[in-house]
């Protein structure tokens, strides 16, 4: 009779090393990073519109393709 041995694989445990007490860390720590990220798409959208026409024209981009991408809301 063949016995199998079950043996777990990756990295994750069962038990958790994490102290309950990091949760509202490691969601202040989501939020700062959610608000980064939107200051700088939000600079990378006044740097696009400040962009003039023949040079997004030399790069290929067109005037709607600005407007859509100024436009987008943030999350």
């Amino acid at each position: 009779m063949n016995h199998l041995a079950f043996k777990p694989t990756g990295s994750a445990s069962a038990t958790s090393t994490k102290s309950p007490l990091s949760a509202p860390f490691d969601f202040f720590a989501a939020m700062v990073a959610s608000v980064e990220n939107n200051r700088r798409r939000q600079q990378a959208s006044m740097q696009l519109a400040q962009i003039e026409a023949h040079i997004l024209r030399d790069a290929g981009i067109s005037e709607a393709q600005r407007f859509l991408e100024i436009n987008k809301p943030f999350e």
